[in-house]
């Protein structure tokens, strides 16, 4: 049989989990709430969220992960137990709908209504951006060991970006670029 955890919010919009964690945002008023899930689910943390559409788990550390708070004009990362934000993520165009972080709080990315993906460092500092889908970005994800950031979409495409990519010095991709394509 299936094991059934319940977690007890009104109208629950969006929910993210990551490692013992859980965040859950809902309605009535908009509320995100983080959950320790080691055991049964105790609430951690409660935070007010009016204007966010969707959630995630950010990096974290054994006693607290960071809640990624997406709203349509940024992200915001959100130490979860007092609700201090700790970095923004403002994006350069488009509808953000859609975020996703690295554990170790390296890269956080997020997905846009017009099929965009903007990929940050844990400073704030936008590193790459990429037309990615044919239409709304409904998810993001990461493989296991963190090296490749997947897009999905309604256009029935899966996109991967090695983030590898983004730590090299820009100079050292365009010699790579023109020398691969020099006859």
């Amino acid at each position: 049989g299936l094991d059934a955890v319940r977690i007890d919010e009104a109208q629950i919009r969006d929910l993210a989990e990551r490692d013992d964690f859980a965040a859950a945002l809902s309605d009535g008023p908009r509320a995100l709430t983080l959950y320790d899930m080691r055991h049964e689910p105790i609430a951690i943390g409660r935070c007010l969220a009016p204007a966010a559409t969707a959630i995630g788990l950010g990096a974290s550390d054994p006693y607290e992960p960071m809640v990624l708070v997406v709203t349509p004009a940024a992200v915001w990362s959100l130490r979860a137990s007092d609700c201090t934000p700790v970095a923004t993520f403002a994006s350069p165009a488009g509808e953000l709908v859609v975020a996703v972080a690295t554990r170790d709080g390296r890269f956080v990315a997020a997905g846009t209504r017009a099929g965009d993906v903007h990929v940050w460092r844990g400073d704030g500092a936008l590193v790459a951006s990429a037309a990615l889908q044919q239409g709304a970005v409904t998810t993001l994800s990461l493989d296991l060991a963190e090296a490749f950031l997947w897009s999905g979409a309604w256009d029935g495409r899966a996109n991967s970006l090695d983030l590898a990519t983004l730590d090299v010095p820009r100079a050292d991709l365009v010699r790579a670029i023109v020398g691969a394509w020099r006859p």
